[in-house]
């Protein structure tokens, strides 16, 4: 799986170098906006990095072995926590995305870095939005 997008809004998890360095990236989802053209008429050099952990998956490619895997351990959704050891934190598997985070470590996922894709989403409107994003601010 190589995910070209994610959510500006929260945090990224990624490792330079499988099972020695696990981090996490916060984005500025308001200047994205802002630079958007400036995006578009980038050129600079995409790296793939292994994926521990994103949200939202606005743009990705999966062989037909990482479906199977993700259509086996994700579905039917449950909630449940899932935690994030590196932060301390936990969140509530609210979708799909959130329950993909479980299998990551155990399929071939990557990142680009920068994003090959942008979705600039908009403000959310429901209180399970809010809350989502609330639970990633310092």
């Amino acid at each position: 799986m190589v995910l070209w997008d994610w959510n500006f809004d929260t945090i990224l998890g990624l490792e330079f170098i499988k099972n020695v360095s696990p981090a996490f990236m916060r984005f500025d989802q308001d200047q994205m906006r802002k630079g958007i053209g400036l995006f578009v008429d980038s050129v600079e050099k995409t790296n793939a990095f292994r994926l521990s952990m994103a949200l939202g998956i606005p743009a990705y490619t999966l062989s037909p072995k990482g479906a199977r895997a993700l259509l086996e351990k994700c579905l039917p959704l449950k909630r449940h926590l899932i935690e994030v050891p590196l932060m301390g934190r936990s969140f509530t598997n609210t979708g799909i995305d959130n329950q993909m985070n479980m299998v990551y470590p155990e399929i071939n996922a990557f990142v680009t870095l920068p994003p090959l894709g942008k979705v600039c989403k908009t403000p959310p409107r429901s209180g399970a939005g809010r809350e989502a994003r609330a639970r990633w601010r310092p």
